[in-house]
C-alpha cells in the first residue's frame, strides 16, 4: 500500500523523500507514511469529510 502511495500521491512523495532524508531506513519511512495516511483516514472519517488532493486537506 506505501509503495502505491508513493508512486501516485506526490503529497506522499514528498513525505517519503523527507523522512529518508531524516536518515530513516526504507521499512522506518513506509512505516511512518503508513501511519500518516492512517491519521489523515481517521480524521476524514471522525470528521465526515471528503479528502481534495490538489490542496491535500480536508474540506466539508
Amino acid at each position: 500500500m506505501g509503495q502505491s502511495l508513493i508512486i501516485h500521491n506526490p503529497h506522499f512523495k514528498e513525505y517519503y523523500d523527507k523522512k529518508k532524508k531524516e536518515g530513516m531506513p526504507h521499512r522506518k519511512a513506509m512505516i511512518a507514511l503508513c501511519n500518516k495516511l492512517l491519521r489523515i483516514i481517521y480524521s476524514l472519517l471522525t470528521n465526515r469529510r471528503y479528502y481534495d488532493e490538489s490542496l491535500n486537506k480536508a474540506y466539508v
